[in-house]
């Protein structure tokens, strides 16, 4: 039988091509952006990626004091540490440490801990220079800029942000109960069952069925997105309409889109969203 004449690449040390990349992390979300970072200092976006070299770019990351964190981590995460002495476990929040005036440490521990450990991933976060502000003193590298942004919408995180990108404009008059969207039945534009007993579901609850007629105007996001908008517009409306309505459309959860919901507590298993594992014998 003949020999495959495929071969496995292994770049050598001297065909490394390290460059220098500049990322500014204004609104950027530090998750993301720590494992953006991380697979550009492995070097695992070029094609002759080598697991055992250091073939990775050099990375500048500026603003970094203005990365955000979604929902509630920036008070809620913690960071643990050990002095090695007895009684010696100390913690802090992301806040404790911004409050410190080192706020580029938060994306440093970040970026560290999606390396991994050994001394290739020590050598390699040396690749790493962070700077709270827009300063940096890298200009002879000549950086390239690179928009983070621009590579997902997910990436970048305004301040008061929460990643919902469907708007609605609704307008509401006594009526006989029908809606258009965009100049089409909601029915006809929705096309889902469960989309439309969504955007008639304040009006349930409410106990004004077929009272009001809608007029709206819906725009960015997807289908599902665009329905929680008009939903959550149609609540708005009712309240201004009937400021009696606002305890019971608050209470259902009509009057915020934010639908990160905590789950509840399942005792007797180790995290809230695992499940029992049983064994196969």
């Amino acid at each position: 039988m003949g020999v495959l004449g495929a071969r496995t690449f292994s770049l050598k040390a001297s065909q490394v091509d390290k460059r220098w990349v500049l990322i500014d992390a204004d609104g950027a979300v530090v998750g993301r952006l720590a494992a953006f970072v991380a697979s550009v200092l492995r070097g695992k976006n070029k094609p002759e990626y080598t697991p055992h070299m250091d073939c990775g770019d050099n990375v500048i990351i500026i603003n970094a004091g203005r990365a955000r964190f979604t929902g509630n981590k920036r008070k809620d995460k913690v960071y643990y540490r050990h002095t090695g002495y007895p009684g010696g476990l100390k913690s802090c929040t992301p806040i404790d440490i911004e409050r410190a005036g080192r706020p580029e440490r938060i994306v440093k521990m970040a970026v560290w801990r999606m390396l991994g450990d050994g001394p290739l991933a020590r050598r390699r976060f040396k690749n790493l220079k962070v700077y709270a502000g827009p300063v940096h003193g890298h200009d002879a590298q000549k950086p390239a800029l690179l928009d983070f942004g621009a590579v997902n919408v997910k990436n970048a995180r305004g301040r008061n942000d929460r990643g919902k990108t469907a708007v609605a404009k609704v307008w509401l008059k006594v009526g006989s109960g029908v809606i258009t969207v965009n100049g089409v039945e909601c029915a006809q534009y929705f096309k889902r069952e469960s989309l439309c007993r969504r955007v008639n579901a304040p009006f349930g609850v409410s106990s004004s069925v077929g009272c009001y007629d809608v007029k709206a105007v819906v725009s960015g996001g997807g289908i599902s997105g665009q329905a929680g908008a008009l939903a959550h517009g149609i609540s708005k409306a009712l309240k201004c309409m009937n400021p009696a309505l606002h305890p019971v459309l608050r209470q259902s959860g009509f009057l915020t889109r934010d639908s990160r919901v905590v789950e509840r507590k399942k005792y007797g298993q180790h995290k809230a969203r695992k499940k029992c594992q049983f064994s196969k014998r």
